[in-house]
């Protein structure tokens, strides 16, 4: 085993034990466990800077640890600013090369996460236990974030799975607890929703610019099918359609839940949210993604079930279930054909069946532990005749719980299903902030129903950025005190907390 190999090992280790008792072990000093953690993080990062940069690499990150305290000490001042910055960043992505491949990564939001840890650790919850994530759900998190990143020590894919972990799963769970142990009230969820909002507004014009022109950018592979006749998808600064699909359907829920309370309030509010909303989903037109329309629904659905209730949601969505069954069973022609054709079905998935298939086969192969972070291309190019990898234009998991069967085997599966119930369980719950948690959890349902068929769960900051945020509904407020003296709020901070 190589000294890279050594140090990637341990810093998978360290990153796990990190993650998992800084979310999930809340009698454990936070402030040990979030500084194994980062240890970790950097040791992976390392590995997978060019083995020129590395020593400069750790030679910056020391320098810049000496100045987290600091200016963490100053952005406690304008704690809300960091919520801001939080939602403008979850979908701001930036080309970059690491592990000897080209990505697109949220190489802003790690720099507001590491202003989030400069705040904690200038407060003065840094210097005890402190209020922690609720266990509740902070246990399935925690333990769905150590295994996954545990999982990339045996991977067949060393150098995928630890970019996987480097890149994703390690830095959004830091940024879920910064945003549980750093919420100063709800006010934060208006700064956090504001910043979002604007990105994905600014989003929708960049999309609908490119319709009106005809003209996308930052995909080459997009711009080939444009210039070969297929159908225009805009994708705005986003490098994938879908993605942007995703953005604009959780800031469409977001928009319906704010509409929902505008519509009691007179003013120019509703009439802005409703120009809003209708930005949006002309993007989201343009984005042409299926999935993306089928999350819309699912997010709907539930906050429909929250305000005319579940009984009615059931029985309508029963019956629609029935009698297009019916019409696809006992028709014929082209809606029996529809629903009953094999091929039909494999060409409107795009080769999307196969990789459930292939995931389930690579499930049989690992069924306990499953074949490691980021190994399901690798696995699946495996099952491939040379001519078929020529063909193949997919290649990684499109169905996230499959990529989670496949990667983490019945134990991630099993811990995914945990956290799934635990959110469910949490946000529906009476209580405080009851309304903004049901939007949180239409959000997350049309990220699961977004991630059926385009995957992206776990590695989408928005998920677990979404989660924080319910969980953080949950608490009482204040819960961050700055650390050696009292620091000056301003009162419409205060008003606002």
């Amino acid at each position: 085993m190589t000294a890279v190999e050594l140090i990637r090992l341990a810093g998978l280790i360290l990153c796990a034990a990190g993650l998992a008792a800084l979310l999930a072990a809340p009698r454990f000093p936070a402030t040990r466990a979030i500084w194994v953690a980062l240890v970790g993080w950097l040791a992976l990062i390392t590995t997978l800077a060019p083995a020129a940069t590395r020593l400069p690499v750790v030679i910056c990150a020391g320098l810049a640890g000496g100045a987290l305290l600091r200016v963490g000490a100053l952005m406690l001042r304008r704690p809300l600013l960091w919520f801001a910055a939080i939602g403008a960043t979850v979908a701001i992505r930036v080309p970059v090369s690491i592990g000897g491949q080209k990505a697109s990564l949220l190489a802003p939001l790690y720099v507001v996460l590491l202003l989030g840890v400069g705040m904690f650790l200038a407060s003065r919850q840094s210097r005890g236990i402190g209020a922690r994530f609720p266990t509740v759900v902070g246990r399935p998190l925690g333990a769905v974030a150590g295994w996954l990143v545990l999982s990339a020590v045996w991977t067949s894919d060393p150098t995928e799975g630890a970019i996987r972990a480097a890149c994703y799963i390690v830095p959004f769970a830091l940024a879920a607890w910064l945003v549980v142990t750093l919420w100063p009230g709800d006010g934060a969820l208006a700064w956090l929703c504001a910043g979002f909002g604007a990105v994905a507004l600014c989003a929708a014009a960049v999309a609908i610019g490119q319709g009106l022109t005809g003209r996308t950018f930052g995909n080459a592979k997009l711009e080939e099918l444009h210039a070969a006749g297929a159908t225009f998808r805009a994708n705005g600064f986003l490098y994938d359609p879908n993605m942007l699909g995703r953005l604009m359907v959780v800031a469409l829920i977001m928009l319906i839940g704010a509409g929902f309370i505008a519509t009691t309030r007179s003013g120019r509010e509703p009439l802005a949210l409703a120009c809003a909303a209708t930005l949006l989903t002309v993007a989201l037109v343009l984005t042409v993604s299926q999935s993306s329309g089928l999350a819309l629904v699912a997010g709907t659905v539930v906050l429909l079930g929250r305000t005319v209730g579940w009984r009615r949601i059931l029985v309508v969505g029963g019956l629609l279930g029935v009698v297009t069954v019916i019409w696809g069973v006992v028709g014929t022609g082209p809606a029996n054909d529809a629903l009953a054709s094999q091929e039909r079905i494999a060409r409107a998935s795009d080769g999307r069946d196969r990789l459930v298939d292939a995931g389930i086969g690579i499930w049989r192969e690992h069924p306990v532990v499953g074949s490691g972070l980021g190994s399901f291309a690798e696995q699946y190019r495996a099952t491939l005749s040379p001519q078929e990898r020529l063909r193949a234009t997919l290649f990684t998991s499109h169905t996230a719980p499959v990529t989670v069967l496949a990667e983490g085997g019945l134990v991630g599966f099993g811990l995914l299903s945990w956290l799934g119930l635990a959110t469910i369980l949490a946000l529906r719950a009476p209580g405080r902030g009851a309304w903004a948690r049901w939007v949180v959890l239409a959000v997350l349902a049309a990220i699961a129903t977004h991630s059926l068929l385009y995957a992206a769960l776990l590695e989408d900051p928005l998920t677990w950025v979404a989660l924080a945020v319910g969980t953080a509904l949950t608490l009482q407020p204040p819960r961050l005190r700055p650390a050696p003296a009292e620091v000056a709020v301003s009162r419409r901070e205060l008003v606002a907390s």
